[in-house]
């Protein structure tokens, strides 16, 4: 039955004073001024000047100098023990970065015989900080000039990171004084950048200047003696153009090296690769390493650098291996294979269908496909910002929003998850596939896609909630899907269909009611009908208000009714499907409005029944099979004693709290949530007891217990009486289902008085006393196997006596029917 909708006593909020008020009204206009009092110091305080040695050029844009504004270079410099003619090298850092990155690497260089200098680009390290232009392309003619100033005529230019499209512009400007080139852990090629798209990439770097430079403004927190670093970097990306470096590397004749780890997070190893190949000039070193050589391995990369800058000085440079992988990719065979093939297949794509293939991941299986999305960025196949589009709009396909805050905060959790699942996956699946094979990569999507539902459960109450509910469901058989409770069911459903020729011998049973004795789509009112001829007492009053007409039109017919009835003259009255199941759409209506508005969502026909207010609930499962010696048309096969929901407060939290916070009420939270949603901010009094519902259904929320003791031969024979005595279709009789009954207290219900028969299932009714919470699985499991063996053994004496079983095709075809009913009911 619905649940009970009177308001409950409640505890409310003090009402807040006009400060409050004002506050809450104008929260923009004081966040806006914090913000302008956090830039306050800024006007009398002097920013900090740079120390250490510095030169001064014309500050440069991408086509040369600026007529009248100069730029302040930093500088760091590294000595050989003697004094040599060879060229000096030059480190260029990445972004962010600056001179002092190579504090380990440059001695090294020194200590080998080479002038070592590190500069600071414009708008870095101890450089100005506001230029024309941060573009890697203006950055190589100050880089030039700086030299220049040093007295620097040639040099070997070592290029980290983003500093690798500065040294090969460098060499592209003078050629004649670029000894060498190296690429270290550098950028190269525009299509191997990000999505490898320009347009892409810098619609991605806009988005970001918005969000850190410009929206960092807006913080109201003394953060901004900073905010040149952020806007430097931002804009080093955003100013430069990677699409001409393809161009200069394949006609470079500079010497070039181009020394990677296989393991860089930034620059990919294959992106190192294809540079390399651009060129017929040029020396790759794959190292078994990450992107940060010059800090974590600064001996080895000065091996590597010096090597090659004595052979370019030497003249032999050519004669050294044009490859040289320290760290070659682990050989992959038969599925294993196939998954670096379809990654790398992908990773040669648009990124617009790299896109798609994430939306699809994610829209099929939130988890699942961040598990592998998160694979794919790690495996660097796809760029974050290209599997963080897909993966976005996937699961706003999935859970549509409205409003652009809840879908910039959906957007911004899904990131932070891609984020969390591109980390996990680095440290988890590809281990595993490297180490396993096909079988390691899909046990590691598996326990990324676990983490991830795992970390997204901790963000707040609610989700908290359903992960506690998500686990405790493990031992709690009752909130099992059904296919998992019935799985060790079916080997002896398979045996019971063998036994009695035919899987669909239960369907011969109930001979009185339509589609198979009950198996879906059956009418309810014909039914009760079918009882109340025997035991009117019994029985509350029906009437079936046929599908068809308008709202209006069928509301009066209720009205009609009830002014003709007197079961049904007053209200409160009970509407519901005339075929349905699990409660779908069971309303109590209290008014005429509450009527119309029923029939404004529900088109399919619609039984009128009198009110039971009970309280007492149960559920009786009776089977035309008698005990020997009882005199009786058949037995009791179990009994259902249902228990309504009911939460206590305690003067403190509120209604949605308190169902959050309860070990079994979290588990149907979307039941009690969605039904008490006008009252779910309202704190029950410390002692008080709310009603959740009182409808005796699990599925929406009452709790079932085992009613065997409640079994005596009174209840027996009366039961027994209202079956035997029921007659349906061209007088069938009834030999299998579950009764729910209303009754006013326990005692009446055991002397099997003042029943009242609320509905009643057929062949296809369960003992819902499997739901029983404090029995195991294992028992419930015995009861299942048991009334199955019951309904078949039923079923196979009615075909005895000529019924015929249900056709699968009838069967499916009454099972689409009954969908189709339920979704014009949801409606």
């Amino acid at each position: 039955m619905p649940t009970d909708d009177n308001p409950s006593k409640t505890v409310e909020s003090p009402r807040r004073g006009g400060v409050a008020r004002h506050l809450r009204r104008w929260w923009w206009a004081w966040w806006l001024a914090l913000a302008l009092l956090s830039h306050l110091p800024e006007l009398f305080l002097s920013p900090p000047k740079p120390t250490g040695p510095s030169v001064t050029i014309p500050a440069m844009a991408d086509d040369g100098p600026v007529s009248g504004r100069t730029t302040r270079i930093g500088f760091r410099q590294w000595m050989p023990p003697e004094e040599s003619n060879r060229p000096a090298v030059l480190l260029i850092h990445g972004s962010p970065g600056r001179s002092a990155d190579f504090e380990r690497l440059g001695p090294l260089l020194a200590e080998a015989g080479w002038r070592t200098i590190a500069i600071d680009l414009p708008g870095f390290g101890q450089s100005d900080h506001w230029v024309p232009s941060y573009s890697v392309r203006a950055h190589a003619r100050a880089a030039w000039a700086a030299l220049d100033e040093l007295g620097v005529r040639r040099a070997h230019v070592v290029g980290w990171s983003m500093g690798g499209g500065v040294a090969l512009w460098m060499s592209e400007f003078a050629r004649g004084r670029t000894a060498s080139v190296t690429l270290m852990a550098s950028i190269g090629a525009q299509e191997t950048e990000g999505s490898g798209d320009y347009y892409f990439e810098h619609a991605k770097y806009a988005l970001g200047y918005g969000v850190l430079v410009i929206g960092g403004e807006l913080v109201p927190l003394p953060l901004h003696q900073n905010r040149w670093l952020i806007h430097s970097w931002i804009r080093n990306f955003w100013d430069t153009d990677q699409r001409p470096l393809h161009a200069i590397l394949q006609a470079m004749r500079t010497p070039l090296l181009v020394l990677h780890g296989r393991h860089d997070p930034l620059s990919p190893a294959w992106g190192a690769e294809h540079n390399h190949a651009l060129t017929s000039r040029a020396r790759l070193v794959m190292l078994d390493e990450s992107h940060f050589l010059p800090f974590i391995r600064p001996h080895i990369a000065a091996g590597e650098l010096a090597t090659f800058f004595g052979a370019v000085e030497g003249g032999t440079w050519e004669s050294l291996p044009r490859v040289r992988d320290l760290a070659p990719e682990p050989a992959r065979r038969g599925m294993s294979a196939r998954i670096a093939g379809a990654s790398r297949w992908l990773r040669d794509r648009h990124w617009a269908i790299e896109a798609l293939t994430m939306l699809v991941l994610v829209g099929a299986a939130r988890h699942l496909g961040l598990g592998v999305s998160g694979f794919l960025v790690a495996g660097q196949f796809v760029s974050l910002g290209v599997a963080a589009v897909g993966a976005i709009a996937g699961d706003l396909r999935r859970s549509p929003r409205r409003g652009v805050g809840p879908i910039a905060l959906r957007a911004l959790a899904n990131w932070a998850l891609l984020v969390v699942s591109s980390v996990l996956a680095t440290f988890v699946v590809l281990p595993l596939w490297d180490g396993l094979g096909a079988i390691g990569w899909l046990a590691g999507i598996v326990v990324v896609a676990a983490a991830l539902r795992i970390a997204r459960g901790v963000w707040t109450a609610e989700r908290r909630a359903r992960l506690r509910a998500s686990t405790s469901r493990i031992w709690r058989h009752e909130f099992w899907p059904t296919r998992a409770l019935y799985l060790p069911v079916f080997p002896w459903l398979a045996w019971l269909a063998i036994r009695y020729r035919g899987p669909l011998v239960f369907t011969c049973a109930n001979p009185g009611i339509e589609n198979g004795g009950g198996v879906t789509g059956e009418s309810k009112y014909g039914i009760l009908r079918g009882f109340a001829a025997a035991a009117p007492e019994s029985v509350p009053a029906s009437f079936l208000i046929p599908a068809g007409g308008t709202p209006g039109d069928r509301a009066s017919r209720v009205a009609a009714l009830m002014a003709e009835h007197d079961a049904v003259r007053e209200f409160p009255v009970i509407l519901k499907p005339d075929s349905g199941e699990h409660g779908v759409e069971v309303r109590l209506a209290r008014d005429e409005a509450e009527v119309l508005a029923y029939f404004g969502r529900v088109e399919p026909p619609v039984v009128l029944q009198a009110f039971a207010p009970g309280p007492r609930e149960y559920g009786v499962l009776w089977v035309r099979d008698p005990a020997p010696g009882s005199g009786m048309t058949g037995r009791i096969f179990s009994i259902v004693r249902k228990e309504f929901p009911e939460i206590e407060g305690d003067g403190r939290r509120t209604l949605r709290r308190l169902i959050l916070s309860h070990p079994r009420y979290r588990m149907q939270m979307d039941v009690f949530l969605r039904r008490m949603r006008d009252r779910l901010d309202r704190t029950p009094g410390k002692g008080e007891r709310v009603s959740l519902g009182s409808t005796g259904n699990h599925v929406l929320g009452a709790i079932f217990h085992d009613g065997s003791e409640l079994r005596t031969e009174a209840l027996e024979r009366a039961i027994d009486r209202i079956a035997a005595g029921f007659r349906g279709n061209g007088g069938g009789e009834f030999d299998f289902g579950r009764f729910d009954i209303r009754c006013p207290s326990q005692e009446e219900f055991r002397a099997g008085r003042s029943l009242s028969i609320i509905e009643c299932n057929g062949t296809l009714s369960e003992s819902t006393n499997l739901y029983d919470p404090h029995r195991p699985v294992w028992w419930a499991w015995g009861v299942l196997i048991r009334q199955w063996a019951t309904v078949y053994r039923v079923g196979a004496k009615r075909r005895i006596a000529g019924a015929r079983p249900m056709r699968v095709r009838d069967l499916l075809r009454a099972a689409l029917d009954q969908r189709r009913r339920e979704r014009a009911a949801r409606r």
